[in-house]
């Protein structure tokens, strides 16, 4: 009952049960890795935590760990530390770049990038047709209410992990 009181009863009720079930398709869909993938993964002591990596090179191209840290929201180390892995089991390669030699390109394996892009927009088609449904104004506020509840999220984590 103590969780009642805290967040009331109407909007946060539903906000809680609506997040709740998205929560479990998000999951569903996340886990949903086609198995020969999954398998290759597995062998070479890979994750999903890899798939954000591979999604974001096969959907956006070749580009450097700094714009694919920040396409897929991870901070540069981590996201650098996912490429190399990727990069010694073969799945991505890094090549300098041709306009500043200082700088890697990572891009992913050509036969993988197909099959990678399609399950990216598998993955992307409720965002796309949700927001195909909204006006202007109602994708507007719906967007916004995205960043503040996620800008809440990341506060919150911050807050907690500080001694």
């Amino acid at each position: 009952m103590k969780f009642k009181v805290l967040c009331g009863v109407g909007d946060e009720d539903e906000l809680i049960r609506l997040a709740a079930r998205f929560l479990r398709h998000a999951q569903a869909r996340r886990d949903a890795v086609p198995g020969d993938i999954a398998e290759r993964l597995r062998a070479d002591g890979l994750g999903r935590r890899h798939m954000s990596v591979l999604i974001g090179l096969a959907v956006h191209g070749p580009q450097t760990v700094g714009a694919l840290a920040e396409r897929i929201a991870l901070a540069p180390a981590s996201t650098s530390q996912l490429v190399n892995e990727l990069r010694r089991a073969g799945l991505v390669s890094r090549t300098p770049d041709p306009d500043d030699r200082r700088r890697a390109v990572i891009d992913i394996d050509d036969a993988l990038r197909p099959r990678i892009a399609a399950l990216a927009e598998a993955r992307a088609r409720p965002f796309r047709a949700t927001l195909a449904r909204l006006s202007p104004d109602e994708r507007a506020a719906f967007l916004r209410g995205w960043r503040i509840l996620l800008d809440l999220h990341d506060q919150e984590s911050r807050t907690q992990e500080e001694p």
